[in-house]
């Protein structure tokens, strides 16, 4: 009954909040699952929830109740009876082996048990760090996170956009994609971050190298644990409001669909959000026999419409094709796999490196405005230091190249 009470409140409401907020997936709804993925398929590929009339004359057999009860009491009474059930089915599975060996039985039931602590588990984002800025909603325009690209082209609008930042492998993608997103963090939006490959303490150890420019691989290893001013910074973090929410691949136990980083808006108030990657993500709109091609063409399109439905700004980092290695710079013609993510992108953003640890930023294209001239900066990649070069005279400086995803 609370699960058909909780689908009937998510219609009333227009919006998948109640849902979101406290961490439910449709595989909590035992009793209900095909009308719960029916919404959710339908919200993917419409971008709204379908009306109450729409849902009743698909399952005309369902007898909706008549009174709304609280959100969170019913996502508790779900979650209760989900586990209740899943525990009596692990039993039940392993009763015949527990009655000829009790001991395999018993690490079998363990085995089960534990699958399903996880399950519950992966369900929670991790709030890396907040701070206590104030959130002005009406700033028209946001930081790209470097200064001389921001005079270039105006930063970014503070809503619908959907920003595409391509570069060829080993250039620190997923570097640039965190330094924009700290210095947003830093002026008081509220951001979250999807990684496909790394895990939150690898992500928090470059956040505090860019943060306190103080040695990545240092920070890794632990050797600031002691310092009491590194102590203080953490703690000072850890008291703070403005949050940096990070979803992992290892959290979620799979890839995340455009669904996923919806929750994450939705359920952390979001203003700003990056996803690395574009490959690493799964579409919720895939169907047999889509190509690579049309499965990028679909999430970039489900991620552009979500920047418009909830007035957000999405960074998306996106592989190049194997014939950018034969050009001096990144085109719009090298995005792997899928021209048709440029055109869903409001702008592209391309990066590169040289052997001087020089960084190059090009706008490939920018929808609302001029792309403006190459900004360069030589990076200090250990102490996440980014230098402005005016007039290219350059100082080399050193890197290491296997701290780059």
């Amino acid at each position: 009954m609370e699960e058909l009470q909780l689908i009937y409140l998510i219609l009333q409401k227009r919006s998948l909040q109640p849902l979101f907020a406290n961490d439910l997936t449709s595989e909590y709804f035992t009793h209900y699952k095909n009308v719960i993925d029916f919404i959710l398929k339908f919200n993917a590929e419409n971008m709204e929830l379908p009306t109450l009339e729409t849902v009743a004359s698909t399952f005309p057999n369902i007898e909706w109740p008549e009174e709304e009860e609280n959100a969170d009491y019913l996502s508790k009474q779900i979650k209760e009876d989900y586990v209740y059930s899943s525990i009596r089915t692990i039993l039940n599975k392993n009763e015949e082996t527990l009655k000829s060996n009790s001991f395999e039985g018993l690490s079998k039931i363990k085995v089960g048990l534990d699958e399903l602590t996880k399950i519950n588990e992966s369900q929670d984002d991790s709030v890396l760090i907040r701070t206590t800025h104030e959130f002005d909603r009406n700033v028209k325009y946001i930081t790209t996170g470097f200064k001389l690209l921001d005079k270039q082209i105006d930063g970014f609008r503070d809503k619908d956009e959907l920003i595409t930042l391509v570069g060829r492998t080993r250039m620190g993608k997923s570097w640039i994609l965190l330094k924009m997103l700290l210095e947003n963090w830093k002026a008081g939006l509220n951001v979250g971050l999807y990684s496909g490959e790394m895990d939150t303490k690898d992500i928090a150890d470059r956040f505090d190298a860019l943060n306190l420019n103080r040695s990545n691989k240092e920070i890794s290893e632990g050797l600031y644990e002691k310092d009491a001013t590194y102590r203080r910074y953490k703690e000072e973090l850890a008291d703070s409001d403005t949050k940096f929410v990070i979803k992992t691949f290892k959290k979620l136990r799979r890839k995340a669909t455009v669904q996923d980083i919806e929750a994450m808006i939705v359920k952390h108030d979001l203003k700003v959000i990056g996803v690395d990657q574009l490959s690493l993500m799964l579409d919720q709109r895939y169907q047999r026999g889509d190509t690579l091609r049309q499965t990028y063409d679909n999430i970039s399109m489900d991620l552009f419409h979500l920047a418009e439905k909830y007035n957000v700004v999405i960074i998306l980092l996106v592989q190049l094709n194997r014939e950018a290695a034969k050009n001096e710079f990144p085109t719009l013609e090298n995005i792997a796999e899928s021209d048709n993510v440029a055109q869903n992108s409001s702008k592209v953003i391309a990066i590169n490196r040289d052997k001087n640890n020089v960084l190059t930023i090009r706008v490939l294209k920018n929808r609302y405005g001029p792309t403006g001239k190459d900004v360069k900066y030589t990076w200090d990649i250990d102490l996440g230091l980014f230098n402005e070069v005016i007039n290219e005279k350059v100082e080399v400086l050193e890197g290491s190249d296997d701290i780059f995803i």
